[in-house]
Order: C-alpha cells, then structure tokens, then sequence
C-alpha cells in the first residue's frame, strides 16, 4: 500500500499555527487549527506514476462522513496562502510576495509538484486572465480582480 498525497500533507501540517500534525491509525494528517478539518494522504495500490498528481482526503470539520478527494497541490494551496496572508499581517507587499514565491519553490523541492498560485504565468488561470484583460477595461477587470482574488 502506497500513500499518494503524503508529502503534502506533511507540508501543510508544518504550516504553524494554522496547522499541526495528526496521526490518525497508521495515517499523518494535516489538522487545521480554526475549523478541524483534516487532511490526509491517499492510499493507493502502486506508487504514483513520472509527473502524475498525487490526491489528499479532507475530513471536513474533522468529520469522516463529510469526506472528499482533491488535488493535493490544490488544497495545499489553499492551506499556503491562507498561511502566508497570516505572515504578512502589517508587512509590505513585497515581503508577501517573497514569502508566498519561497514558500512555493519550498512545496515544489518537497513534492515534486507545483501549486495552483496566480504567481505562475504558466498555469491555466494566468493564461486566462492574460486572454481577459484584451476583452475588458482596466477599471472593470480591477474590481473582478479584488472581487475573485481578495
């Protein structure tokens, strides 16, 4: 039996002090701090293939019947800006911005894999939003911007 997603979760469960670590039975889970839920790795039969995604489950609010499955990077990434928004409270963009990007660079040397970050001109989402930008005014796409992105 193989854990797809473990690496990750035992990234997000480092991200202190929104979150810590967890053993559940034979399982290292990731346990948020404000709401319960848990993170855990996957098992799976065979380890993942070359440049395969590895999945996590969320317990959500701690809850096994309220369980699913999703992308670990994405819920990493959800879990690494929440914790970098913390770390930023009263500091300058700049150091946001660093802390975010070195966090990200930190997540891919320990998985192997990218998140799903707006920093990345490569991923889906800033294509996108590249493509937008020639069908919308400045000042609209600002608002949709503050209004999708915080």
């Amino acid at each position: 039996m193989h854990l797809s997603g473990e690496d990750a979760v035992l990234f997000i469960s480092n991200l202190a002090p929104l979150y810590t670590l967890e053993r559940v039975g034979n399982l290292t889970g990731a346990r948020c701090l404000r709401d319960g839920t848990l993170i855990l790795p996957v098992q799976v039969d065979e380890p993942l293939p070359a440049g395969e995604s590895a999945w996590v489950k969320v317990w959500w609010q701690g809850d096994r019947l309220r369980e699913s499955e999703h992308l670990a990077g994405l819920i990493a990434s959800n879990a690494l800006i929440e914790y970098v928004q913390l770390q930023s409270v009263g500091k300058p963009a700049a150091y946001t911005e660093a802390l975010l990007d070195h966090l990200a660079q930190h997540y891919e040397f320990k998985t192997g894999e990218g998140l799903f970050l707006h920093t990345d001109p490569e991923s889906p989402i800033s294509k996108a939003s590249e493509r937008i930008k020639d069908y919308w005014p400045d000042a609209a796409w600002s608002l949709i911007c503050k209004g999708l992105l915080g």
